[in-house]
């Protein structure tokens, strides 16, 4: 029964329920990638130790969330990091850029206002 109370905790607790994960917001992210890569928008670059890169193989989702970065931010740092899947990560990549979150919110702003509205 324990076993079962922490898969469902474990979900609660990554479960991205925002339109951040939405795939017309990845459209968004993807045409925006060059400017959330730029050195000056990395809010910062988090070093990985050797033993969690390895724990953390093959999963940068859970990595991410073990170093702390909100789910809706989970996408554009994959992304911003080179990778198209969580399953593409590999132990030998020690350091995670993070990009700005002030912009990626901006940009969601944008989405929901402009793009989303104008669709439906």
């Amino acid at each position: 029964m324990s076993e079962r109370f922490f898969k469902m905790s474990l979900l609660n607790d990554t479960f991205d329920d925002s339109g951040y994960g939405h795939e017309d917001f990845k459209v968004v992210i993807e045409d925006h990638l060059p400017i959330l890569s730029r050195s000056d928008n990395i809010e910062k670059i988090i070093p990985v130790a050797p033993i969690d890169a390895a724990r953390w193989e093959y999963d940068f989702e859970g990595l991410l969330r073990f170093l702390g970065v909100q789910p809706q931010y989970h996408w554009a740092t994959m992304r911003v990091n080179g990778l198209y899947s969580s399953d593409e990560y590999r132990a030998d990549m020690m350091q995670i850029k993070i990009p700005s979150k002030e912009i990626i919110d901006r940009l969601y702003n944008y989405y929901n206002t402009v793009i989303r509205r104008s669709a439906g």
